[in-house]
C-alpha cells in the first residue's frame, strides 16, 4: 500500500484533496490491475445516515484519478476497470486513539473492532 501527499489544488474547497493511494496487483484480483483512488473523505460528502449513502464514485473523483495517474503513473493505464465507494468512519477531527481495555472491562470473549478510513500498523 502506498499514499501519496500532495497539496490540495484549491485550500479552500474541501473536496480537492490530493491525497491518493493505491494497493498493487494481488494473485487473487483481477489479473494485472492496481487499486489507485482519491481519499475524498470531505465535508460535503459527510453522512449521518447509511441511508443518505451515494452508491458509486463520484464523477468528479473518476475524473481527478484519472488525470493523477496520468501526470505521475505513466505506462499506467488510468481507464478504470471496476469503480466502486463505500461507507467509512470518520472522527470530527481526524485524531484516533489506540488504548487497551481496562483489566475490570477485558473479557476474553469480548471482540473490538474499530473501522477507520486510515490503515493503522498494529503489532
Amino acid at each position: 500500500m502506498w499514499f501519496q501527499f500532495e497539496n490540495p489544488d484549491d485550500p479552500e474547497d474541501p473536496d480537492t484533496s490530493n491525497l491518493y493511494y493505491g494497493f498493487p496487483a494481488v494473485a487473487w484480483g483481477p489479473e494485472s490491475s492496481v487499486r489507485i483512488a482519491v481519499d475524498n473523505a470531505s465535508a460535503k460528502r459527510r453522512i449521518k445516515s447509511p441511508s443518505e449513502r451515494e452508491v458509486g464514485p463520484s464523477q468528479i473523483d473518476l475524473k481527478r484519478t484519472q488525470e493523477w495517474c496520468k501526470k505521475h503513473l505513466p505506462g499506467v493505464d488510468p481507464t478504470p476497470c471496476f469503480s466502486g465507494s463505500c461507507l467509512q468512519t470518520n472522527v470530527y477531527d481526524n485524531m484516533y486513539v489506540l488504548d487497551y481495555l481496562p483489566e475490570k472491562v477485558a473479557d476474553p470473549n469480548l471482540h473490538l473492532t474499530l473501522c477507520t478510513n486510515l490503515p493503522l500498523p498494529l503489532t
